[in-house]
């Protein structure tokens, strides 16, 4: 005769199923938090060498005159389309000629249309896989987008620059909470709003605007969230 489980048993049992499932969601929990304070850390360190080649040369990087393969000198780091060819990209070589990026990074590369690529012409964030950095000023404002020069904290568009969404908006508005003021459509920290439903689909709520966003809230109820961020680097 085959002898059962006793309920004792079983709550043991079960109690031990809900400690391991709670591990594995305060460790999941653990790695998320770790991601975010990570790229607090990336960001705040992009914005600090862009704010300390402004104050050495007098012009931002990409766009300086006065560095090899110069920009225009006009205060935008364009992105191609307007002003100078590549300065967004040439921002990244002018961080490392000056000696402040550690990393080397070279720029234009020939072949016409240049795409960012993490790790090759643009910083790759440690933090999360895929997502990398680019500098630039949207040559049409969009949105709330200000008229600003700004760090895209983003995964790359094939062909194009950081844009596409990759961290959820529970993980976005912990970085803007940390950073700035939380929200997604105002302050230093916004979340990138071109064509929001393609590039960062899931990411905002409330959204009001439509296409050309006036307002809108980080959709932290949705785990499909998808969110890209962007960091004003010259906004007084």
């Amino acid at each position: 005769m085959k002898r059962g489980f006793t309920l004792v048993e079983l709550s043991i049992v079960l109690v031990i199923i809900g400690l391991l499932i709670g591990g594995i969601l305060a460790a999941q929990s653990l790695i998320e938090s770790a991601k975010v304070s990570k790229s607090v850390i990336e960001m705040q360190r992009y914005k600090a060498l862009v704010s300390n080649f402004k104050v050495k040369y007098n012009s931002l990087p990409g766009d300086s005159l006065v560095m090899p393969n110069p920009g225009d000198g006009d205060g935008s780091i364009e992105y191609p389309g307007g002003g100078a060819q590549g300065e967004w990209l040439r921002a990244w070589q002018h961080l490392s000629d000056s000696g402040d990026l550690k990393e080397s990074y070279t720029g234009l590369v020939s072949g016409g249309a240049i795409p960012a690529v993490g790790g090759e012409n643009v910083p790759k964030s440690e933090a999360f896989e895929d997502a990398a950095y680019c500098l630039w000023k949207p040559v049409t404002l969009v949105g709330y987008r200000g008229n600003y020069n700004y760090l895209a904290y983003a995964v790359p568009r094939a062909g194009s620059l950081c844009t596409d969404g990759f961290m959820t908006a529970q993980n976005a508005v912990a970085i803007d909470t940390k950073m700035d003021d939380g929200e997604p459509d105002s302050g230093y920290v916004i979340v990138y709003n071109a064509s929001y439903t393609t590039f960062t689909p899931g990411c905002l709520t409330n959204v009001v605007g439509g296409a050309n966003l006036t307002s809108a809230d980080y959709d932290i109820t949705n785990p499909n969230s998808s969110c890209a961020l962007q960091y004003y680097i010259d906004k007084d």
